[in-house]
């Protein structure tokens, strides 16, 4: 079966770490694995290389006319059996090519997006939300399946994309514990080291780009809170700038919290740093299915997270702390709870949880049925139609 996986870009964010993830898992099932993608970010392409997947960089960063067009001349050339189809240009492009050149496609739906609180985002604004998510709406028709990365993503995107919920199917996000290594004491030691954090020092980490939707903003409120108590903590976050930094950054000031709250930028050692936190914080207005958490869980680190019906099914009853989105003074007394007792019992039945449910082996499978299912769909309904 050969695949074309179809990516915004190779930036290391959720999706495109979760694609490096499972890769390796494609290629034991037998798949010829290409990735097409449109804007020049490569932070996961020798991840990628590495599983045995083929890249396209396709028309980086240009007009999406000319990438439309690249990617047919790429699908035409390929000839592949399905197109899988990831985040929002992806989708859009993706599909429309698929039309274009009568291969079946799936798409995945990565977060419960267009809702009350993306809507809310002052950086974006109702408009531009609701515009594209006509243009989602429109182009999906093409899609014979969906995959989302939790029941209640498909559950909402059914409902906002008007598609049925028979065809959306639920195949979780996968993560290797091969790749994050193994949260020993020399390993915390030797990251607290580098990064000038002594052990006696808690450390909370985030690992969110800088966007309303994550919800660091409240984790900066909690933070003033608890550096107010005379806790002697450090609060890290690992992600890529974006249409909140300059807020957080001024949030920060002006709670004094210029020694406290750390903006680390992106990082390809996220691993490292959650064996050298003491809590992982997932303060999320939105989510899909959190990769932060199910990094966490195999790394045995404690999650305090707002109480999203994505990441309870992610964590199950094992969270350290589950908080209403955007209380900010429960976060605080959640994360202080975590800091002053710790949640052993927690991280050991988490990382139980991590490697029965979300190893990229048996997710790889689930996607290989996705796709021959979508493939004798399309097959299927070429036939009816004559």
């Amino acid at each position: 079966m050969r695949v074309l996986y179809v990516i915004d870009s190779l930036i290391g964010g959720g999706a495109e770490h979760s694609l490096a993830h499972i890769a390796p898992g494609y290629t034991d099932q037998g798949v010829d694995l290409h990735v097409a993608f449109l804007k020049s970010r490569w932070d996961v392409a020798d991840a990628l290389r590495d599983a045995g997947a083929i890249l396209h960089p396709t028309a980086l960063d240009d007009r999406r006319p000319r990438q439309l067009l690249a990617l047919v001349k790429l699908i035409r050339s390929l000839r592949p059996d399905v197109i899988h189809t990831t985040l929002w240009e992806a989708d859009v492009l993706g599909r429309t090519a698929a039309v274009l050149t009568c291969k079946p496609v799936v798409s995945t739906f990565a977060n419960s997006s267009y809702s009350a609180a993306q809507v809310r985002d002052p950086a974006v604004g109702r408009l531009k939300i609701r515009l594209a998510q006509g243009i989602d709406m429109i182009t999906a028709r093409a899609a014979v399946r969906f995959h989302a990365v939790s029941a209640p993503v498909a559950d909402d995107m059914a409902k906002r994309m008007h598609v049925p919920r028979g065809r959306v199917v639920v195949v979780p996000r996968a993560r290797r514990r091969d790749r994050l290594g193994e949260p020993t004491p020399a390993r915390r030691a030797a990251v607290r080291d580098a990064i000038g954090i002594d052990e006696s020092t808690r450390v909370v980490l985030a690992i969110a780009r800088h966007e309303h939707e994550k919800g660091l903003d409240v984790l900066v409120d909690a933070t003033k809170i608890l550096h107010d108590r005379g806790r002697n903590l450090i609060v890290l976050v690992a992600g890529r700038q974006g249409r909140a930094s300059e807020d957080l950054s001024s949030q920060v000031r002006a709670s004094d919290l210029g020694e406290t709250v750390r903006f680390l930028g992106a990082r390809d050692d996220v691993a490292d740093l959650i064996v050298a936190s003491d809590v992982v914080a997932v303060p999320s207005r939105v989510e899909g299915l959190p990769g932060a958490v199910l990094e966490a869980m195999a790394l045995e680190r404690p999650v305090v997270a707002s109480d999203l019906p994505m990441v309870r099914e992610a964590v199950g009853e094992h969270a350290a702390g589950l908080i209403a989105v955007g209380d900010h003074v429960a976060l605080a007394e959640a994360l202080d709870l975590v800091l002053t007792t710790g949640a052993r019992a927690h991280t050991i039945a988490a990382r139980a949880r991590f490697d029965r449910l979300f190893a990229p082996g048996p997710v790889a499978d689930q996607m290989v049925c996705l796709y021959r299912e979508a493939i004798d769909s399309s097959r299927w309904s070429r036939i009816h139609s004559t």
